[in-house]
């Protein structure tokens, strides 16, 4: 649909307006008349601005107000003077246009246009681990009765005494004389050997250790002669131990009061139980007292089982204090469950990555630039969630972060995955004043007496110096009589241009009479020129009193002058002079003779201060304003 040109899209007229003396308790109603030409239902904003005038305005038009298309509306004002003088009233209506313009906009996209979560897991994830050393316990246990094991426990008793007489008898025939071992062990029969005895002495550890009695073989693994055989056999027991019975075995663990040893001994286990027994395992690691070697037995534990068990690898990993490897972990869990298409724990995962990275300090993820493990890791996980869920959600993420810094390097960084330009349609309302107009109010509020309501309501009017008590003005215009329609305009137009053109001071007063000058208007027109004109001006400047009246159209500009004290024929010449033919100037004293309005005018300016001079305008003036102008500007400069 078609709009009109903006200056033409709205008609404003007044239906009502006052041109009368604004005073309290008198209807100064103004009614604004609008039209709405266009095709289009529109909105218009109206602002009022207001000097020395309380105004009545509907609550409808303090907001923006919508007018449907070739709809009418109107806007009642009621008008309140708050001082004397003149009253300022500003009208202005801006038809809100709504205006199309297109922008180029950052969008988040629907889904990713590329696959990249596989790199992601490639890049962050750990390797897992197939097999850690082989072990079998079986090799440290030997099944013998308590008959069988206190028949051995004796035979290497015995042996162990027949090996040490034959110490002591080698050491006596070496001292006695002097023969060496060798030749005497051939005049002796063959003994037993100390290896053959700590066979027997391991054989029986295991039995021990087969019917759970772990202190009697470690105390018999005590009697090897190698120490390091000692301490691998030792350790060895104890591992093949924790796998019959962790209990018993975790009680003895607990139970070494050497940290070092407890430690290596944690290290050693660990990785044997990790095959049998998961859970045990981490209970193991729990009691190493090392940070930094704990969570490596704890990275070792869970890339060894993430591959067939990812919910006890991700459950684990919660045990380590190392955030960055815990991340790693976290990437390598995140990965396996991908493998195995249980996307919601995948996102779960990524999440709790986002969530420990983001409760970092602040200058720990902007370090370097960004260039560090902590924002690397939270963009792959964000890159993530956007492709096994959608860009939408990573996007909701990242806008969730308080830092500003960092959301504006992840939507930089992250663009060409999660975001795209696309055009856009905006609408804006740009505001073009169609209407915009000052209008000046006389007023006044200090003295209200009948009369003045009365000159009010018949739709009198006081120039605004005269309610002010200004007293700077020689000639007073006077109206005292109605015509089809209102001289308050051309007067005060008048008042105004005079006063800004060269300061030229007049007054006016206008009482359009609808009852031909009846008793009560001239009560009311006596009452008001002696309040505002004669009583003010006892000692001031006013001199001449104009008593103006207008008749039909003559063909001619006319002016038609009469006064009983004024020089008519000088002023003739004087204005014949200065207009020539332009407008034609007559002196005729007796079209006012014996008029009643002449009378009543000099029973009120009956001082010899005053002088009344009676003037006659043809019609033609109120279509040249410019002559009028002209006119009075020259004759308030003759007087």
């Amino acid at each position: 649909m078609s709009t009109p040109d903006f200056e033409n899209i709205l008609s404003v007229n007044f239906k009502s307006f006052p041109y009368h003396l604004i005073i309290p308790n008198v209807d100064n109603l103004i009614i604004l008349n609008m039209l709405n030409h266009s095709e289009n239902l529109e909105n218009f904003k109206f602002t009022f601005e207001r000097e020395n005038l309380d105004v009545n305005i509907p609550e409808e038009f303090s907001k923006e107000v919508k007018i449907k298309p070739k709809e009418t509306k109107e806007i009642p004002l009621q008008l309140t003077p708050t001082t004397d003088g003149f009253g300022n009233l500003s009208i202005t209506i801006d038809w809100m246009e709504e205006i199309e313009y297109t922008v180029k906009v950052q969008k988040v996209r629907d889904t990713i246009h590329k696959s990249i979560i596989n790199t992601t897991f490639e890049k962050n994830s750990l390797k897992p681990i197939e097999s850690l050393e082989s072990f079998d316990p079986e090799k440290y246990f030997l099944n013998l009765s308590n008959k069988d094991l206190k028949e051995k426990r004796k035979k290497i008793e015995q042996m162990k005494r027949d090996f040490e007489l034959k110490k002591q008898i080698l050491e006596k025939k070496k001292l006695k004389n002097q023969e060496s071992e060798e030749e005497v062990s051939k005049l002796e029969p063959p003994k037993i050997s100390l290896g053959e005895i700590e066979e027997r002495i391991k054989t029986l550890a295991k039995g021990y250790l087969s019917i759970e009695n772990l202190q009697k073989a470690l105390e018999l693994l005590k009697q090897l002669s190698d120490e390091q055989e000692r301490r691998t056999l030792t350790f060895n027991f104890l591992k093949a131990y924790a796998i019959k019975n962790f209990e018993d075995f975790f009680k003895y663990l607990q139970n070494i009061e050497n940290i070092k040893l407890r430690n290596k001994l944690v290290e050693s286990v660990v990785l044997i139980l990790v095959e049998q027994d998961k859970d045990n395992s981490i209970k193991v690691v729990d009691i190493f007292s090392e940070e930094r070697g704990r969570n490596e037995l704890l990275k070792t534990i869970i890339l060894r089982i993430v591959g067939e068990d990812p919910e006890k690898a991700y459950t684990f990993s919660k045990k380590v204090t190392n955030d960055i490897l815990r991340l790693e972990l976290l990437f390598t869990v995140s990965n396996q469950y991908y493998r195995k298409g249980e996307k919601p724990k995948v996102f779960n995962t990524l999440r709790e990555i986002i969530d420990i990275i983001l409760k970092q300090d602040q200058q720990e993820i902007r370090s370097n630039s960004f260039k560090n493990n902590y924002y690397l890791f939270l963009k792959d996980a964000l890159s993530g969630i956007a492709e096994i869920e959608n860009p939408q959600l990573s996007d909701t993420l990242i806008r969730q972060i308080e830092d500003q810094m960092l959301i504006k390097k992840l939507t930089v960084d992250l663009f060409d995955l999660i975001y795209k330009m696309v055009d856009e349609v905006r609408t804006k309302v740009e505001p073009k004043t169609v209407f915009s107009q000052l209008y000046q109010f006389n007023i006044y509020r200090s003295n209200i007496t009948n009369e003045l309501q009365g000159f009010a309501q018949v739709g009198g009017n006081i120039s605004s110096n005269v309610l002010n008590k200004q007293t700077n003005y020689r000639s007073a215009f006077l109206s005292l009589f109605s015509f089809e329609f209102s001289i308050f305009p051309t007067f005060d137009r008048l008042y105004n241009d005079l006063l800004n053109a060269q300061g030229e001071n007049i007054c006016y007063y206008i009482f359009p009479s609808i009852d031909n000058h009846s008793e009560e208007e001239e009560n009311i027109m006596k009452t008001t020129l002696n309040q505002f004109l004669v009583n003010t001006n006892q000692a001031g400047n006013l001199e001449y009193i104009f008593n103006v009246d207008f008749i039909p159209y003559l063909g001619t500009p006319t002016v038609i002058m009469s006064s009983e004290s004024y020089r008519e024929e000088d002023i003739k010449i004087e204005i014949n002079a200065q207009f020539g033919d332009r407008l034609q100037f007559l002196t005729k004293e007796s079209i006012f003779e014996g008029g009643k309005t002449v009378e009543m005018l000099k029973e009120v300016f009956y001082s010899n201060q005053f002088k009344i001079v009676n003037l006659v305008f043809s019609y033609e003036f109120l279509n040249d304003y410019p002559i009028f102008y002209e006119f009075v500007k020259f004759l308030n400069q003759l007087i």
